[in-house]
């Protein structure tokens, strides 16, 4: 798998997040590819996302703000494409429960 990732530097700061949310899509495109399961992929890069601020931090506490808060960030930006998917493919992530 060949990636080019560009110079950060080069990239302008405003887009930033979505070049590396570029770069992460196309290796998890791969990894989907391969038979990797989506909540597999998620684990991963979550921990990647984890480990690398709390070895980069200096201050480890500092670091589990950030990560939530890009999870509530992601969740808000999800929502609503979520919301608009036709009933067929949002129902596939549906679980029903057995009722009394």
């Amino acid at each position: 798998m060949n990636i080019e990732i560009p110079a950060f530097s080069e990239i302008p700061e405003s887009e930033q997040l979505e070049s590396l949310r570029e770069t992460a899509g196309l290796v998890a495109d791969s990894m989907l590819r391969q038979g990797a399961e989506p909540q597999v992929i998620s684990y991963a890069l979550a921990y990647i996302a984890t480990e690398m601020g709390l070895y980069l931090s200096d201050n480890s506490h500092r670091v589990f703000p950030f990560i939530l808060e890009g999870i509530a960030n992601a969740a808000r930006t999800v929502k609503p494409m979520e919301e608009a998917r036709t009933p067929s493919s949002a129902d596939e992530n549906v679980i029903n429960f057995p009722t009394r």
